[in-house]
């Protein structure tokens, strides 16, 4: 799993960069998805980031739409 971290470095590097990258929301699923792989339990998964999570969830993803401004964080935690 070792490659999953180093991957995770990468992206985390360019999504806390000064600017905000053109592909921003691509590189933050792929980081959410690679964080889910690594434990389940704790992070939530793909589809419930992407197809599940709606405006009335905002209490548990910022700005309602289930997409961290920052990815300081690492992601949203599963519920």
């Amino acid at each position: 799993m070792l490659f999953i971290q180093r991957e995770l470095e990468r992206i985390q590097g360019v999504l806390t960069s000064d600017e905000r990258p053109e592909r921003y929301e691509e590189l933050y699923a792929a980081q959410q998805s690679l964080l889910w792989v690594l434990d389940s339990a704790t992070f939530k998964s793909p589809h419930d980031m992407i197809v599940k999570c709606s405006p009335q969830d905002s209490r548990d993803c910022s700005a309602g739409s289930c997409r961290s401004e920052s990815s300081d964080n690492l992601g949203h935690r599963a519920v």
